[in-house]
């Protein structure tokens, strides 16, 4: 079941931190299949991000677009969260 986690809610610092605390149970190759992930990114590039971007949080970086805007940049740097 996901979890949701909005950065402006109140509790929001206790809750990531329960996230990363909690006991999750994960494949036993975890390890190995972001090493092949990384590995893939590194040699393929953009190409191999737009295909995991797509199966793993289908999202269609061809659509959306891959490159973060200034703008975007200054509104994430506004958050709290990131200015600790």
């Amino acid at each position: 079941m996901p979890l949701r986690l909005d950065m402006s809610e109140s509790d929001f610092d206790a809750r990531f931190k329960a996230m990363l605390g909690a006991r999750r149970e994960v494949a036993e190759n975890v390890d190995e299949q972001v090493r092949v992930i990384i590995d893939d990114v590194r040699k393929r590039g953009d190409e191999a991000l737009l295909e995991f971007s797509l199966k793993f949080d289908s999202i269609d970086l061809d659509e959306t677009g891959i490159k973060v805007k200034s703008d975007e940049i200054g509104q994430a740097l506004e958050i709290p969260f990131f200015n600790r």
